[in-house]
């Protein structure tokens, strides 16, 4: 594990701040375009850069948990859509199932693959919590007794294909909610910010070649996977507990 030279390591450190600034435009781009006080003055959401593998690499500076969940949303569609419906450039899947990386249904994840020369090279996506995807009640229902008794669950679906937004699995997503409109513009600001996203990797991908920034990623996760060992052997053996009270 670990880097094969210094200059190695300089590209790594040049490419992280350039990629962390295109995180950055992404996420800017879903709360400008959105019109939910949730996103736009609550921040309740977050934006994110993956590998191939839907390894998540960097995360934007708003909830994290909403960005680090995304790779359980990725590595799912890479599992189970690669033939298909299959994955192509201009596509995105849209899910809010929890038992797949959001951690509740309000909150509604777009994921979008990142092509150059036709292969697969990474992903982007974003996590927006709604105001409202339907249910028994407007937003969360805390009295639900089972899952049966909120929001159902959507399975990743193919929402953008080609690049275009499909009107048929729109209308079937923003019909469950009360506030479809608010749900609608969330919908294309996500849309728009995998777009800038896209082009803008792509873009330091033409400047430092396909090769040299696959490598950089790579070298992002060896750094991690350090970091959080070296971490972990500073804490004293022994046994922790703690006691969470949820919607207590």
């Amino acid at each position: 594990v670990g880097m094969s030279s210094k200059k190695d390591r300089i590209t790594t450190e040049i490419l992280r701040y350039k990629l962390m600034a295109v995180i950055d435009e992404s996420a800017i781009t879903v709360a400008r375009i959105s019109g939910s006080v949730i996103v736009t003055e609550g921040n309740d959401f977050n934006f994110a850069l993956a590998n191939a593998a839907g390894q998540v690499l960097m995360v934007g500076p708003y909830i994290v948990a909403h960005a680090a969940a995304l790779d359980g949303v990725i590595t799912h569609v890479v599992r189970e859509y690669c033939d298909n419906p299959g994955i192509n450039p201009g596509d995105m899947f849209l899910t809010n199932n929890p038992y797949l990386g959001v951690t509740h249904q309000n909150d509604v994840a777009l994921i979008c693959p990142i092509f150059h020369e036709e292969k697969l090279i990474a992903w982007c996506g974003s996590i927006a919590h709604q105001v409202d995807v339907g249910g028994p009640t407007l937003g969360m229902n805390v009295k639900a007794d089972s899952i049966y008794a909120e929001a159902l669950p959507i399975e990743p679906v193919k929402i953008v294909e080609g690049g275009r937004i499909r009107r048929d699995l729109e209308r079937e997503y923003l019909i469950r909610s009360r506030l479809p409109f608010l749900n609608a513009l969330d919908l294309r600001g996500q849309v728009a910010a995998n777009n800038v996203a896209a082009a803008k990797f792509l873009a330091v991908v033409q400047e430092y070649g396909c090769d040299v920034v696959l490598n950089a990623l790579d070298d992002l996760v060896d750094q991690a996977a350090l970091q959080f060992g070296a971490r972990l052997r500073e804490l004293a053996d022994g046994v922790r507990e703690a006691i969470t009270y949820i919607e207590g």
